[in-house]
């Protein structure tokens, strides 16, 4: 596991204890991992929508632009992936 370390609002900082206040977290590191998983399964959920649309459709040839843009967009979101 990776420690980071993050600041956040005021406004934020009374929200996150209020969530751990509610008793749903047992820490400020549950409550992001959370939020951070939620954020992922979102994405994987877009993933498979945009999989089911395109196989829906009538045409099955993929183009060089198919490839390339299929590349583009996976690339753009393993960037946003921390480490």
């Amino acid at each position: 596991m990776k420690k980071m370390e993050i600041s956040v609002s005021d406004e934020a900082a009374a929200f996150i204890s209020k969530q751990l206040g509610s008793g749903a977290y047992g820490s400020v590191d549950e409550y992001i991992e959370a939020l951070i998983c939620a954020d992922q399964y979102d994405a994987n959920e877009e993933t498979e929508r945009l999989l089911i649309e395109g196989l829906a459709t009538e045409s099955n040839v993929m183009t060089r632009d198919d490839w390339d843009g299929i590349r583009a967009q996976v690339l753009s979101k393993s960037s946003e992936i921390p480490e």
